[in-house]
């Protein structure tokens, strides 16, 4: 029954309020949880304001799976309002909140949600595939070693990518576009020349192959 579970949200939602600030993640879910039954009835309008609300009382609360999680739901709704620049931002957002927290079955999810607002837009058909594949990787492969963090820094950058013009600097872009530049080194060039590559880019040899051979028992 909606109507009994938004009561009961909304109960426990009161309870928390008068915990102060040790009841902010707690609050966070219920506000979380009012926007999932929003959207259950088809009111993305609200399950946003909601989800919204409770993104920011898990960052109050220093909760980062919570922060995860709703700005996921967040970019899942906004997806479906076909407002794909804001739906990506919150994916970003949950993304990062995902790696703080060393979530990687949360970062998985959200990659994949990620990739299909991606495919919704029409961009990009592999989108889905490539960084779902990134989001399994054991390890991120980018290495920053701190003697040559502004050099490693450097190398990455040429990954972000470029969409109609504007600059798009996203962890999504980033990902997909290392994944295909690796990939093409691995089709056409020797593992002594794949190692090169790797070593001048600031990536992890064994990492990266680690994700190669992810990618080939997904399909």
């Amino acid at each position: 029954d909606p109507s009994a579970a938004r009561a009961a949200f909304e109960a426990a939602r009161d309870v928390f309020t008068t915990l102060g600030p040790a009841g902010l993640a707690g609050l966070g879910d219920q506000e979380g949880n009012l926007g999932l039954l929003a959207a259950v009835r088809g009111d993305d309008f609200e399950s946003e304001f909601a989800y919204r609300r409770a993104i920011d009382l898990c960052e109050a609360a220093g909760d980062m799976r919570g922060v995860s999680l709703w700005a996921g739901n967040l970019g899942n709704a906004l997806t479906r309002r076909r407002r794909y620049h804001r739906a990506w931002a919150a994916y970003e957002q949950s993304v990062s909140a995902a790696r703080r927290a060393r979530d990687r079955s949360m970062l998985a999810s959200v990659a994949e949600s990620w990739g299909r607002s991606y495919a919704a837009a029409h961009r990009w058909g592999d989108a889905a595939e490539a960084l779902a594949t990134a989001a399994r990787a054991v390890q991120d492969p980018r290495e920053r070693p701190p003697e040559q963090a502004g050099t490693a820094d450097q190398a990455h950058a040429k990954w972000r990518g470029e969409e109609g013009g504007q600059q798009q600097r996203s962890e999504f872009l980033a990902w997909l576009n290392l994944w295909k530049a690796f990939d093409a080194e691995w089709t056409h060039e020797s593992q002594r020349k794949q190692r090169d590559w790797c070593r001048r880019n600031f990536l992890n040899y064994l990492r990266t192959r680690e994700w190669r051979e992810v990618h080939a028992q997904l399909h």
